[in-house]
């Protein structure tokens, strides 16, 4: 999930005012105008959208939190009670099998289990080996004295 700024906001609202002029008038005016005001108030002047009318919906470029707000006014404004009922199962449909998936990848029964089986496959007996870190001066010293007391 990923976390959005003020930017990607004002960049957002800058893209949804653009395609909503678009919008059939009698669609438009389901919004409440106080949400248009706060996306007129919010959008990010500086950036420049252009939708293109000539080009499908779906193949528009835009951003994703766009989409997001597209779909939220779709939900809120558009449909019919009937079609939000339908969407509300689906979208509680999802979360519980998203959940159900959630339950089975971190289960604590099953990743005890799971490190019950690794400890077994890794049980052989291991030796350490010491190695012995000696500084340069001993190591100087080591060689003078095999030079000179052979």
């Amino acid at each position: 999930m990923k976390i959005y700024t003020k930017n990607d906001y004002s960049r957002a609202y800058t893209e949804l005012l653009e395609i909503l002029e678009y919008v059939s008038q009698e669609d438009y005016d389901k919004i409440p105008k106080t949400l248009i005001e706060f996306f007129e108030e919010n959008k990010d002047n500086s950036y420049l959208y252009n939708y293109q009318i000539e080009i499908p919906f779906e193949q528009q470029t835009m951003l994703k939190l766009t989409k997001i707000l597209i779909a939220s006014l779709y939900v809120n404004y558009w449909t019919t009670n009937e079609e939000r009922e339908k969407i509300r199962i689906k979208e509680n449909e999802y979360l519980i099998n998203l959940e159900e998936e959630k339950k089975k990848m971190y289960n604590p029964n099953d990743i005890f289990r799971k490190n019950k089986k690794y400890i077994n496959k890794n049980n052989f007996k291991t030796k350490l080996i010491v190695k012995e870190n000696k500084n340069i001066i001993s190591r100087i010293m080591k060689k003078f004295k095999k030079i000179f007391f052979k």
